[in-house]
Formats: structure tokens, sequence, C-alpha cells
């Protein structure tokens, strides 16, 4: 049976829109106060990764090509945030000021991501307009997505708004007999800022034929996106040899390692693992009872059948092409990584963005506007109880207590820097030192370094790359025990620095990884640099 589409293209009255237009715009601005005085009273909190972004792109500004340490050439990042900071970087000059407005930048474009899911929800079924500011405000009153989100300098806002556009135009295509051209474009654009979200373009694609049974158009919304895929992955090809960027290519390699044995061996390690990580990390660690999350599973599995059935089209191709998109995301991040734990949380914004828009509405069909009222009513109570547990936590974090000029590592920094012209730093948390250090840092753990990196310490060892670099110093913070005992394995090599701060409450009460959790109970934050004997 055809699908009803009716209700999707009924005119309605604008009145409560246009109001609605006011408070999401306000709420936008209110989102955007809040970042601008996060960053007025604490400065700058990008990630190590953001701080990666930020010195290929200094790199880049300078005419040095795609390279972190100005040495080795990397592909390791999303390519369009990535260009996008050139030109910040340019107008800047580098160093602080290009935080303050990668900062900013990322805060414009995440805050406007709620403003599409405004617009979104107002169009995508005409009985739910009403909640699209509730809709939005999920979003922009999330004090962790905004960090999060935000404040990074990582591809996220880039990619919410991109994600949010996307959508609206899907909608206005399925509903409104809009062309689909724009939103073939508008997916191309979601790829470049995100490179896994090609997934979710495939999905959207295969959802479209299926409901619409038009292949053109299918074909056409995927085919700038798979073009850009196609020729990304062969520039790759050509220059390093293989199809997907280094950081990719180094987080996967524990289910790489597994999967070789899966079909060498028979070895049935990858799907145990596969199954164990997916639960750790749909239970949060533990924290889950496993019979709720089963519960809940059937709730919203119900919920899901009950409201397709009730749907219009474009609710349909949204809900059934991110419901793959997510189990898909879930599947391959369980079977490739180490820990999904240990995930960043980036990771999974285009999914949280998708269920904040979808699950009200699929409410609404499935239980009417009580059951939407009440369900959008609990999750905005939720979102500002958690903001106040949230806020209260991050103020009371390391990022947040301990000034970067006070910090261990930023009295190593200063080390560094008085030592000789042709100093060779090299460190795994690379992205801070890098930054700010004026002499190259060379990224150890191979994330934005080069393959030829990869393949020469699998060849000949860590010891010997570091050798046959030139290497003349090794600096870190002390994350992982091991690292320093690794080094002075290598012999040749003498503790030349070190500085430790009381780490105290460095994460949140809400910080899933256990990396990150093991690191802090040791109660302390340790910055350290290693010289060669004879560069003493």
């Amino acid at each position: 049976m055809k699908p009803d589409d009716s209700r999707i293209g009924t005119a309605v009255p604008k009145g409560p829109l246009d109001r609605g237009r006011f408070f999401a715009a306000g709420l936008c601005l209110l989102s955007l106060a809040v970042g601008v005085l996060v960053l007025a009273l604490f400065g700058p909190i990008p990630v190590d990764d953001g701080y990666y972004y930020l010195g290929i792109a200094s790199n880049l500004a300078e005419g040095r090509g795609f390279s972190f340490d100005g040495i080795n050439p990397t592909n390791g990042f999303h390519p369009l945030w990535q260009l996008l900071l050139v030109p910040v970087m340019a107008v800047s000059g580098g160093g602080v000021p290009a935080l303050w407005l990668a900062s900013l930048v990322q805060l414009v474009l995440f805050a406007a991501g709620g403003l599409a899911l405004f617009a979104t929800a107002g169009r995508l079924d005409p009985p739910v307009r009403w909640a699209a500011p509730a809709v939005s405000a999920l979003w922009l009153a999330n004090l962790w997505l905004l960090t999060k989100g935000g404040m990074s300098c990582m591809e996220t806002g880039l990619a919410v708004l991109l994600h949010g556009m996307s959508l609206l135009s899907l909608v206005e295509y399925l509903s409104r007999g809009r062309s689909p051209v724009r939103a073939s474009l508008l997916l191309a654009l979601l790829v470049a800022s995100r490179l896994d979200t090609i997934l979710l373009v495939l999905l959207v694609g295969l959802a479209i034929l299926i409901f619409t049974r038009r292949l053109r158009d299918s074909v056409l919304l995927v085919a700038p996106a798979g073009l850009f895929t196609v020729l990304y992955a062969s520039v790759n090809l050509l220059t390093t040899g293989r199809l997907a960027p280094v950081s990719a290519f180094v987080k996967s390699e524990p289910g790489r390692m597994m999967l070789r044995r899966l079909f060498g061996t028979g070895n049935m390690a990858l799907i145990g693992h596969g199954v164990t990580n997916a639960l750790e990390f749909l239970t949060l660690g533990g924290r889950l009872s496993p019979i709720i999350l089963l519960c809940g599973v059937l709730i919203l599995g119900a919920l899901a059948v009950l409201g397709l059935r009730r749907s219009g089209r474009a609710l349909r191709v949204l809900t059934l092409s991110h419901l793959a998109y997510s189990i898909g995301l879930l599947v391959f991040y369980s079977l490739a990584y180490g820990s999904l734990l240990d995930t960043y949380t980036y990771y999974w914004f285009p999914v949280i963005l998708g269920w904040i828009l979808l699950l009200p509405a699929l409410f609404w069909t499935a239980g009417g506007a009580w059951a939407a009222r009440v369900v959008l009513v609990l999750m905005l109570a939720l979102t500002l109880g958690f903001d106040l547990i949230y806020g209260a936590d991050l103020l009371g974090s390391y990022a947040f207590r301990i000034p970067m000029d006070s910090r261990p590592e930023t009295a190593g920094i200063r080390f560094l820097d008085a030592l000789p012209d042709g100093s060779l730093i090299a460190s795994w948390d690379a992205g801070f030192l890098g930054y700010f250090c004026r002499h190259p840092v060379v990224n150890l753990d191979g994330l934005v370094n080069s393959y030829d990196y990869l393949d020469a310490i699998r060849t000949s060892g860590l010891g010997h790359y570091l050798d046959s670099a030139g290497v003349t110093h090794i600096a870190n913070l002390d994350y992982y025990l091991e690292k320093r005992e690794m080094i002075e394995a290598f012999g040749g090599w003498d503790l030349v620095f070190e500085e430790s701060d009381t780490v105290g409450s460095q994460t949140t009460r809400f910080t899933l990884s256990p990396t990150t959790r093991g690191y802090c109970s040791e109660g302390i934050r340790t910055f350290y640099v290693y010289g060669r004997q004879e560069s003493r």
C-alpha cells in the first residue's frame, strides 16, 4: 500500500511556527553566549586532536602541505574542516588567537545546527510543528553537546550543521516535491566533513528507492557523495598506497588483526570481542542494567514499528536510514576498535542529532499529541537536570580549574623551546605540544603521521625509527606508564625534564573511557622529556 503523504505536504497556519522561530533564534543566541562566556572565563578548551587540525592548518597556510610536524605528510583528518581552518589560521596568525577564532567558528556552526533542527522539525509533519522549538532546545540547551561539539576545535560543529541542512533538504524533497539536487550536494559536503557518514548517505539513497521507487532520484542523491568518496580514496591510494586516512587505519588495527586471525586460522575472537564491546558500550560500562537496556530496546522497537506504520514517507525514510546507520556504526566500531567506550564523543554526534529530531515525531505518530508532549517535557526536564550536574562537574574538572600556563605540559614546552635549533621532538600525545612548541614534533601514535612511518616501525621497530629520523627528545604526558618503560628500555635515553601536578577531578562523573578513568585514578598529571645521552 502506498504511504499516505497527504499530511506532510498540507498547508497549515504559520503563526505558531513563526513565533517558534523567535524562540529558536533566541535559544541559539543564548547557546552562543554561554559558549563565549566559557571561553572568556576559562580560555579555549580544544581536545588534543583539535590541535592536530590546527597544526596541519598552520603548515598549509605557510605552504608546507598536509603535515602536522612539517616533515611527514599525513592524511589523518576529515578534509572539509581541515580546509576551513586554513583561512582561520591565515587571518588569526596562529597561536592562541587561532584557538579563539577556531572555537568561535565551531560554536557558530554548532548553534546553527540547532536552527536547522528547528526548521526540519517544522516541516517534517504538520501536527508536530508545535514541537519544533522543543526539538531545537534539546540540542542547544545541552551543555554536554555544547562543550563536546562546539568548543573542541574538531569537525563536529561543521558536520552537525551540514547534517541538519541535509535533513531539511531531504524533507522538503520528500514532502513538498522539491528537487533532490540541493540535498545531494549537502550530503556530499556532509561526507567531506565527516567521512564515515558515507554510510548514512548510502542508506538514505536505499530508503528513498524502497519508499519512492525512484531509481533516478536515489542515484542522484547518492552520486555526489559517492563521487567525492571515490576521488578521495583514489588520491589516498595514489599518494599513500592505502584507501583510508592513516588515523582510521591506526585506530582500527585491533579489529584488523582479529579479522586476519579469523580468516587465517578460524579464530572467532573477533565475534566475541564485538559482542562484548557493544554490550559494554550500550550498558555504559556496566552502569546500566542489561534488563533495563533490553526493555528500552523493545519499547523503542515497538514505537518505531507503530510509528512507521502511521507515518508519512519523509519520516519513514529518515527513521529507517538513521536506524540502520546507528546499528552499522555500532557494529563496525565494536569489531574494529579495542574499546568502544574509548571512542571519541564526536563519532556519535550524527546519531544523536538524528534521534533528537526523529523520536518526538515517532511518539506523535504512534501515540498522538499527548504522548509526544509528555516525552518532550520529560526529555527537556532530564536535559536541564543533567546540565546542573554536568555543569558543576565540568567546572570542577582539571581543564577548568588549572589555567593553561600552570600545567606541567606548558612548563615542558618552555623547557623544549630553550633547546638549540635543529632539535626534533617526538610524542605520542603530540597535539598541544606540536602546536605550541617552536621545534617540530613528530607524532608517534601515527594518527597524524604517514603510512611510511607505520611501515618503518613495523619493519625495524620504534627505536630504529627514532635513530634514523634524528629525534633528539621524546616528550609526553604520562597517560600510560609503559611508554616511559619502553623509552628507558631502548637505552641511550635519559630523563632530562619532569614536572607533575595533582589531577584531582580531571574528568566528570559522566566520563566513560576506561583508559581516561584509569589514568585519572592515579591522581597525578606528569609531563616528562627524555633526551639522548649525547644531546644532554
